[in-house]
């Protein structure tokens, strides 16, 4: 037996379902296949409806159980523009306790916000966080995959 299409239609744009089913039709069960776009719910800018968001942000690499900007990791911070304001979050490896790596992350976090306060960020721009071990880049259990999670990730935005 074919399937015959019913088409619900939602205002605005979305994503297409399909679904098949059967529905119940002078005492027998028809089997259709119904297509439903289900809407996106549009985005909406918090207070700076303008803000344009640069994806990605830098990252600055520390050593082991340090929240001290290793001299390599400097040129990652490069210039800053007028207008930007910086979120800046601290990382950290897998090892030590959530309560010592969430402090230790934000130590990180507050190391690259004095730096850039040093380069002539108004400190008031910059906000700063810590995700301590709970969002590791690499999952490895060795030197090699925990370097690159004692880091700080610096995100920029721009205001109009």
């Amino acid at each position: 037996m074919k399937w015959p299409v019913v088409a619900l239609l939602c205002l605005g744009c979305g994503t297409a379902i399909n679904v098949k089913t059967t529905i119940p039709m002078m005492g027998t069960a028809v089997p259709v296949e119904v297509s439903v776009v289900v809407p996106v719910a549009k985005r909406t800018a918090a207070p700076r409806a303008k803000a344009i968001i640069h994806d990605g942000g830098e990252t600055v690499l520390f050593d082991y159980d340090s929240a001290v900007i290793r001299q390599d990791q400097l040129s990652t911070l490069g210039a800053t523009e007028k207008g930007q304001d910086f979120t800046v979050t601290g990382h950290c490896d897998e090892r030590g306790t959530v309560e010592y790596n969430l402090a230790l992350g934000q130590r990180r976090a507050d190391s690259v916000k004095a730096w850039l306060v040093r380069m002539g960020v108004n400190a008031d721009r910059v906000q700063t966080g810590t995700m301590g071990k709970e969002a590791p880049v690499t999952h490895g259990r060795d030197e090699e995959s925990w370097k690159f999670n004692r880091r700080a990730v610096v995100d920029f935005t721009w205001r109009e």
